[in-house]
């Protein structure tokens, strides 16, 4: 009689802790994922930054354009989507759920970049040479050549 007991009683033991490490293998956040082309000509975009908005989340995609961005927690987001030489865009409504993976492909659109003004960049010598290890003097041509 006591042993039947105590295999009920391991029977039960087993069975709240199966639970419990079912519980504690659920997942509490989701994931973004998706890739990012050239509008124009539909090509993947290598290194395109994806960012999610007021969040410490984001990705770069690789060489075939795709990005992922792993252990978000759920609810609704926007997304920004940039890179060099392309328009940035903004992708609203975004919503992720715990344990599913959200799809989100985008298009850029390629955009000249404008400096705004223009850049001038004056070469001088500078004073001290560190790759130097002996004394040298520079002298015109002027001065060579009277």
């Amino acid at each position: 009689m006591v042993k039947q007991k105590m295999k009920c009683l391991r029977g039960l033991i087993f069975l709240l802790i199966g639970c419990c490490s079912i519980t504690a293998i659920a997942g509490v956040t989701g994931k973004i994922t998706g890739l990012v082309r050239d509008k124009s000509i539909g090509e993947a975009l290598v290194g395109a930054n994806i960012l999610v908005e007021g969040q410490m989340f984001g990705a770069a995609s690789d060489i075939d354009g795709r990005y992922f961005i792993l252990s978000i927690p759920p609810g609704t987001y926007t997304l920004h989507v940039s890179m060099i030489g392309y328009g940035r865009v903004t992708v609203k409504d975004v919503k992720v759920n715990i344990d599913h993976t959200t799809t989100v492909n985008m298009d850029l659109e390629s955009q000249a970049i404008d400096m705004g003004q223009e850049v001038v960049v004056t070469a001088t010598r500078p004073v001290i040479q560190k790759d130097i290890t002996n004394s040298t003097q520079f002298a015109l041509f002027k001065a060579v050549n009277p």
